[in-house]
């Protein structure tokens, strides 16, 4: 059977390589939010129909007359 000694490989190995993705995914994260903070990038946020949703529900209830709660009981 093969060991790991053998093929060169061991438990810090993996640490490394986790290492540096975190480094790199942090790094683009960063370079992101500087683009942004410089007006460059300009970040797309679509609006997400279940808000819009509960926002007709209310207006739709409050034109009617009806009583709503936002209690969960």
């Amino acid at each position: 059977m093969i060991t790991a000694e053998e093929v060169g490989l061991s438990v810090r190995s993996g640490f490394n390589g986790a290492l540096i993705m975190f480094v790199v995914s942090l790094a683009i994260i960063g370079l992101g939010v500087y683009l942004t903070i410089k007006g460059i990038l300009k970040p797309r946020i679509r609006r997400l129909p279940g808000v819009d949703a509960i926002d007709e529900c209310i207006g739709r209830l409050r034109s009617s007359g009806a009583q709503y709660t936002t209690r969960w009981a």
